[in-house]
């Protein structure tokens, strides 16, 4: 019973968490292409100058998932939704165990 709550509490947020992880990934991708682009071309200034804004723009967006500024939807926060849930369950074991 309890083992299925956590499932299903932690499956939703940890399914965004993966997902947000993986957009961050494609970003940090998207600007090693770009970067490729710009190595193979470049004496075509106009594809050089698309390619390096943006880069620039890349680089310099800070895309950040929060809940209004309290936490961060990371891996940390994956980790510390387990982290949280393990310990919750050794505890209501050892109350089951301990009467």
């Amino acid at each position: 019973m309890t083992l299925m709550w956590i499932i299903k509490n932690i499956f939703p947020t940890s399914y965004l968490t993966i997902s947000i992880t993986k957009l961050f990934n494609e970003v940090e991708r998207t600007d090693k292409i770009v970067s490729e682009i710009i190595r193979v071309y470049p004496n075509n200034m106009r594809i050089r100058y698309q390619m390096e804004q943006f880069s620039m723009e890349l680089l310099h967006k800070n895309i950040n998932f929060n809940a209004f500024g309290l936490f961060s939807f990371d891996g940390s926060l994956l980790i510390s939704l387990l982290h949280t849930a393990i310990i919750n369950t050794f505890i209501i074991i050892n109350f089951k165990t301990g009467n």
